[in-house]
């Protein structure tokens, strides 16, 4: 089976940045051709519909979006056909010595899991570049990491590892969920933080604190929030 990873990071490793946590994400979608066009179609209807005002619409980007057309994608990721996967460490002043080190570290901790469970198929794997590494170094740095899994689980994997711009619709859905889950982590958090996290938490297969070492799925429930906003996942 041909299947496609796209992988986006969300946060900032700096602790000038007033994150609390670093999370990198990967959604697996498997009919790629039918959910870009759920999404262009999406882009279309705000351009067009009067109520948002923006036919200068270029494309979702969860931290940008204002909070009506947040709404409609978020509304779009209760129905799409994906699931995502998350790995996450808290934000601290050993976080910025070494972020090249922490990144590879967390694409490592992501892909353990998911080459186990998607050994058999031919995986497409599709980076949002980033400010840590230029382009030109990592893919090649990705690709090694992968490699390096795999052989660790022991498992011949079949991947091709891309690196692209935001541009890639599909890089939005992970876009969106590191989003969601980041505002939803803060200690203090808005109703609607999270209500947004409710609405699209049954998409999430899996949450990995790094710093812990523990695996969040839902047999073994991650509290987010205090108080009455407690949620669980």
């Amino acid at each position: 089976m041909e299947i496609s990873f796209y992988v986006d990071e969300g946060g900032s490793l700096s602790v000038d940045s007033n994150c609390e946590i670093f999370v990198l994400g990967c959604s697996i979608v498997q009919d790629v051709k039918s959910l870009r066009l759920e999404i262009i179609n999406k882009e279309n209807y705000i351009r067009n519909k009067l109520q948002f005002n923006n036919p200068n619409f270029k494309g979702f980007h969860a931290s940008e979006d204002h909070p009506d057309i947040y709404s409609e994608f978020v509304r779009l990721l209760r129905e799409a056909p994906f699931r995502s996967y998350l790995v996450f460490i808290k934000v601290s002043k050993n976080t910025i010595e070494d972020k090249e080190k922490i990144y590879i570290k967390m694409v490592g901790a992501l892909f353990k899991n998911l080459f186990l469970q998607h050994k058999n198929n031919n995986i497409s794997i599709f980076f949002e570049e980033n400010g840590i590494f230029k382009n030109s170094i990592s893919k090649k740095v990705f690709k090694e990491e992968l490699v390096r899994v795999s052989k660790k689980i022991g498992k011949t994997i079949n991947f091709n590892v891309n690196i692209c711009k935001k541009k890639e619709k599909l890089l939005a859905i992970t876009d969106y969920v590191n989003h969601i889950f980041l505002k939803a982590y803060r200690v203090k958090i808005k109703p609607c933080r999270v209500l947004n996290y409710k609405l699209i938490k049954s998409k999430i297969g899996m949450i990995y604190d790094i710093d812990k070492g523990i695996y969040y799925n839902s047999k073994n429930e991650l509290m987010i929030g205090e108080d009455n906003n407690s949620i669980i996942f």
